[in-house]
């Protein structure tokens, strides 16, 4: 018996090489993102993806709100299921969405050998072609968990697709109004948004589907209504228009303009800022105690130091990429316009919904000049130490993002930094808030408020 301890070792020695291949595809493909699908670079487009299904009761009430919204999207459905629930696969296929596969039965696939997933991503595949005519061309591995051995062995047959976006839809704490606006936080063109049509699978709740498509039908609602014009497609058509050309422009070529974008990224992750419609969004807000001079307005002081408020931060980067790639001042300031427009009917609604104790919204900034215009109140500075380093930075900021650098900057006026700064009932009335949203709000209560802040604080900003 003296080959048992030998064989023990064996083993163990298999196991660790089994979990360093385990550790290092996740790496690779899920940290890394080398290999597979993560992003489509196409202008204007987002792409919904949906996972586990199909469903009986949660996929028809989807397909009826993306038919409402005039959305395409791609469904990644489980093989067993597919045969399970022919007709609502055909309901799929017939409303115009696109169908990959997501593995024969929803197992991930370390716990299987890559022959076996294969031959069971294969079968899938022949049953979705039976059912709808159409052979599927991209494939979705389960969590995303995908080993080096399966990669090699599916990507002749499928395009493999994860994700750029999760909106971790299948876990029960997730409310509608966090599901809505981590959707409208994040997303911005070229995004692969993953969600989940079916909470059937092992870690869900089965009812998720439910507030996923409640909060999804509510954050495209509010998008029309606010002017964005993102236009929601099947994978295989941001492919095709990939392969045309169509891409979202590279980032600045420089070295000093790349370098500063990549400080200003991890800036505001370390800072916890939250955006608004992702990287494509004009605003970054930061929830902080209001710091400049009181706010008053016919007598009636609207926002004093020390009052809770949300401080607004410029995306630079997409500041600096509009004025790089529009061919004229008047363009450009016309972009910037409707860009504010949308931003600030989201950031209404966002405090409405989501920010019950904000009274307010401010900033210091250099672009002050054209702020009026859209009901910001334009104040003087204090002349603190603060100040005078956070307009330093401005100065030197707008200096090296302008193609002319300070000399245009100087002989356009003055650029000195003003506080500009709008309370809450200002913004909600301009911006078009129901009084439904307020009462909603105001229902609240002391409790249910600080719950809202509290969540969205947790989600990471």
């Amino acid at each position: 018996m003296s080959w048992i301890p030998a064989l023990g070792k064996g083993i163990a020695y298999l196991v660790l090489l089994y979990t360093l291949y385990v550790l290092l595809s996740l790496v690779w493909f899920r940290l890394l993102r080398l290999g597979g699908l993560h992003r489509l670079r196409v202008p204007g487009t987002v792409f919904l993806t949906f996972d586990d299904g199909p469903d009986p009761e949660y996929t028809p009430r989807l397909l009826e709100v993306l038919a409402r919204h005039g959305a395409r999207a791609t469904f990644f459905v489980v093989g067993e299921r597919a045969a399970r629930y022919p007709e609502v696969l055909r309901q799929i296929a017939e409303a115009g969405h696109e169908i990959g596969i997501h593995n024969f039965r929803h197992t991930m696939n370390f716990l299987s050998l890559p022959w076996r997933t294969v031959r069971g991503v294969e079968e899938a595949a022949r049953i979705v072609e039976e059912i709808t005519g159409r052979r599927p061309a991209l494939y979705r591995p389960p969590w995303g968990a995908l080993g080096f051995v399966d990669y090699l062995l599916l990507r002749k047959r499928f395009t493999v697709v994860f994700w750029s976006l999760t909106m971790y839809d299948w876990q029960a704490a997730r409310t509608v109004l966090w599901l809505k606006w981590r959707f409208l936080s994040r997303v911005s063109p070229g995004e692969i948004v993953l969600l989940h049509d079916s909470g059937r699978t092992f870690g869900a709740d089965p009812e998720a589907p439910g507030r996923s498509l409640a909060a999804l039908d509510a954050a495209l609602t509010l998008l029309r209504e606010a002017g964005v014009s993102f236009r929601f497609s099947s994978l295989g058509e941001g492919l095709a228009a990939a392969a045309r050309g169509e891409r979202i422009p590279d980032p600045p070529r420089r070295l000093r303009h790349r370098l500063y974008f990549a400080f200003e990224r991890l800036h505001h992750a370390v800072l916890r800022y939250t955006p608004l419609l992702g990287t494509d969004g004009l605003l970054y807000l930061e929830r902080r105690p209001y710091s400049g001079p009181p706010l008053v307005v016919r007598g009636q002081t609207l926002l004093s130091p020390g009052d809770p408020g949300l401080n607004l931060h410029f995306n630079n980067e997409l500041l600096f990429s509009a004025l790089r790639n529009e061919t004229s001042t008047l363009r450009y300031m016309i972009q910037l316009k409707r860009l504010a427009d949308q931003s600030l009917t989201l950031l209404a609604h966002y405090i409405a919904e989501y920010a019950p104790d904000v009274r307010g919204v401010y900033g210091l900034s250099a672009l002050h000049r054209g702020i009026r215009a859209f009901g910001f109140h334009v104040l003087p500075p204090q002349g603190t130490l603060w100040e005078r380093i956070s307009g330093a930075y401005m100065l030197w900021l707008l200096g090296l993002l302008h193609p002319e650098g300070m000399r245009r900057l100087r002989e356009g006026g003055d650029v000195s930094p003003r506080w500009v700064v709008l309370s809450r009932e200002e913004l909600e009335a301009r911006y078009g808030v129901r009084a439904a949203v307020r009462s909603e709000r105001s229902s609240l209560g002391p409790t249910g408020a600080k719950k809202a802040a509290t969540e969205r604080g947790g989600e990471g900003g």
